[in-house]
């Protein structure tokens, strides 16, 4: 839902004038009315298309409302014409009547008329790209608009992001102050990052035309506008100190894992899009995946089991091309390593032949003839994966070893773990190494993991004490369902020092009646508190949430009220994260000054030391680039689960390390009423110290590019 709010200095002055004269005469004011709010649960989405295609229908879906009528009024942008019938207009859809190779925008206002009174609601404005197919020049796709903001007087960043064009075509562009369409070309403003000195306080408008050109042939594209609004002085309540001499532990990364189970969902390649890509989409760039003991089979005693006798590539067949249902086990791998993300392969039991039970399930361990037999299993799997063009980054030995499960499972103990890789050494490597793939490029070898721990790392103690056996291993795992707040110091401490991956969690209402909860924006912060436990309570380098596609979780799967394949708000959330946080070390802050409400800032309102995944103090983490370069933070005040008594932090002036200048800032916004609003910074004029707000029920991350 968007509002407009205006509150001029002549409209203050009326205020107080009217409060004045009717305190004097005792008049008592009526209550106004209360119409109810308009909520746009949906937001129109473009896209771009060839000339004769089919072009989906756009559809804007609003909350219904308790009483009244609701209509909707399309426009064409910047024209601003309303749309009728004749254009494909009806009520809050739109079937967009396109007959030529162009850029066409809309939008809508929705206004609700009831017995007390009217108010409306303005959509985004969405862009379809019509192309002819028979042009060797396509138009240019705007990934992210220039975003608006407050700056104080003086140089100020214009900031485009354009799709790379094809090869070939060469991509230029001018800025315009004005409305869009009619505005002034702005002098020397010619490239995608330009800046423009503003000295009056005013708001201000901008627009960018893109323009790609080959052959002697053009085509050009507005942006939408962006108001730019110049004042004298900011005045903060609080502020936020990066130390950035300090670094506490490589943040490599954010994601989940895809299930292969009956009971869960095909992740479509669309559904990765949305969740991996670092432009259009979440910027998740970790995944964890299920190596499977085998095939399905049906024992005597009714329980589904798993063989295929140790056989991978038999194996693999049946869940990829099989019965498997896992079409997509090898495109998603490529699609995450395409974007420069990490694989983790986690297997939950060997073949059933090697175990002590004779079954996959769990209350069983495996047979100490068999070690070796094992390694060689977790070779050959990484090794088909790199022969399917699909290669992992990390592989572990086992799920939760310390756990007795109901369905696929071994038990390993402490220093069974540590013999293993006593025995074995580092397996990926021996006899010959096994090349992996993480971070956008190849690496000599798939690193190695202990068992995945079903709670405190402490499992691994035998392993890390021993010096074969910590050689041996690369990378501990662990999941927080018990013990949750452990900070590892025998892996993060001790030379060599290893990272702490969390890679399994899900926190859930625990019971149909509830689960709709889960997919609301006032259950999001048990999970980002959850986040924060890993990153900076725990000091552990990656969080990997247990799944990508299910009510809790990013993607919807249709069920306890999402809509399949939508992106939920924890998916939104976890993007602040992978987008501002991963493959930067964290660095701490420091807090000073008050809330928006005058009360002194302490561990009870900002940066808790104990975990309370239902707390509402507020959090605030920093990070910066290998090179020094990137500074980001990740802040969010939590409410409860009714959206109340959260933490206002007002406005903060973010202070960057000294002699540390900004060349530019960009910061995302999520709350209630926006999914992830690109917004921009005011930056000082020193540009060393930044300003912005943050109310309660929000998440706001901030980068800063340096000089």
């Amino acid at each position: 839902m968007k509002k407009q709010k205006l509150l001029a200095g002549a409209a203050c002055l009326a205020l107080v004038f009217a409060f004045f004269l009717s305190t004097c005469e005792m008049e008592v004011a009526k209550t106004p009315p209360v119409i109810p709010e308009l909520e746009i649960t949906s937001e129109l989405e473009g896209g771009v298309f060839n000339l004769g295609a089919a072009i989906p229908q756009l559809v804007l879906d609003v909350a219904s409302p308790p009483e009244g009528t609701l209509s909707f009024q399309w426009y064409s942008f910047p024209a601003r014409t309303l749309l009728t019938e004749d254009d494909g207009v009806s009520a809050n859809t739109l079937d967009p009547v396109i007959n030529a190779a162009g850029v066409y925008n809309y939008y809508v206002v929705v206004t609700l008329t009831t017995a007390s009174g009217s108010n409306s609601v303005t959509s985004n404005i969405v862009t379809i790209i019509v192309n002819d197919p028979s042009s060797p020049v396509k138009y240019p796709v705007i990934i992210q608009h220039p975003p608006s903001g407050i700056f104080i007087a003086g140089e100020v960043d214009l900031v485009i992001e354009v799709e790379d064009a094809a090869p070939g075509v060469t991509t230029t562009y001018q800025w315009y102050r004005g409305e869009v369409a009619g505005g002034t070309a702005v002098s020397g403003a010619t490239a995608s990052s330009s800046k423009v000195t503003l000295s009056d306080s005013g708001d201000f408008k901008f627009y960018c035309v893109v323009t790609n050109s080959a052959g002697g042939q053009s085509l050009s594209v507005n942006s939408l506008p962006a108001t730019i609004t110049i004042i004298a002085g900011i005045k903060e309540n609080a502020t936020v100190t990066i130390n950035s001499s300090s670094k506490r532990q490589y943040v490599r990364g954010f994601g989940g894992m895809d299930i292969p189970w009956g009971n869960f969902f095909e992740i479509s390649m669309e559904e990765y899009e949305k969740m991996y890509n670092p432009k259009t989409g979440l910027g998740f760039n970790m995944i964890r995946i299920m190596i499977q003991p085998g095939i399905p089979i049906q024992d005597s005693g009714g329980l589904v089991e798993e063989d295929s006798d140790g056989d991978i590539e038999k194996t693999m067949d049946y869940y990829v091309n099989g019965g498997g249902n896992r079409p997509f086990y090898y495109e998603g791998v490529k699609l995450v390593n395409k974007y420069g993300g990490y694989v983790l392969a986690s297997p939950w039991s060997p073949p059933m032949k090697w175990k002590t039970n004779n079954t996959t399930y769990g209350g069983g361990s495996l047979r100490k003839s068999n070690w070796h037999d094992y390694a060689g299993y977790l070779r050959d799997f990484a090794q088909h994966m790199s022969d399917k063009g699909a290669p992992i980054y990390a592989i572990s030995i086992q799920n939760e070893p310390n756990f007795k499960a109901s369905y696929e499972g071994c038990e390993w103990t402490d220093n069974e773990m540590r013999d293993f890789f006593v025995q074995e050494g580092h397996f990926t490597t021996i006899p010959t190494s096994i090349a992996g793939y993480g971070g956008g490029k190849a690496t000599d070898f798939v690193l190695t993991m202990n068992g995945e721990s079903a709670n405190h790392p402490n499992i691994n103690d035998r392993a890390m004490d021993n010096e074969d056996s910590r050689a041996a291993i690369d990378v501990l795992g662990r999941h927080t369902y018990g013990n949750a707040q452990n900070r590892y110091a025998k892996a993060l401490d001790v030379e060599p020092k290893k990272e702490v991956w969390m890679t399994e969690h899900n926190i859930n209402s625990g019971n149909s009646s509830a689960y709709v909860n889960d997919s609301t924006w006032n259950y999001v912060w048990v999970f980002l508190n959850d986040v924060d436990l890993s990153i900076r309570l725990n000091d552990e380098s990656a969080f990997i949430w247990w799944a990508l596609k299910r009510f809790y979780s990013f993607i919807g799967e249709g069920q306890y009220g999402t809509v399949e394949g939508a992106i939920l708000p924890r998916g939104y959330a976890m993007s602040h994260y992978a987008k501002y946080a991963s493959e930067m070390w964290r660095v701490p802050v420091g807090t000073s000054g008050t809330t928006a409400n005058g009360l002194a800032l302490t561990t009870s309102n900002v940066n808790g030391l104990t975990l309370n995944r239902n707390g509402t103090d507020v959090k605030i983490t920093a990070f910066i680039s290998e090179d020094g370069n990137t500074i980001s933070l990740v802040m969010f005040t939590p409410t409860d689960f009714a959206g109340k008594n959260g933490v206002d932090m007002g406005t903060i002036k973010i202070q960057l390390p000294r002699n540390w200048i900004a060349k530019s800032a960009k910061a995302m916004r999520s709350s209630a009423k926006v999914k992830a609003k690109a917004e921009a910074v005011t930056l000082s004029t020193d540009k060393n110290s930044a300003f912005v707000t943050l109310p309660p029920g929000n998440i706001l991350s901030v980068m800063f590019t340096k000089n």
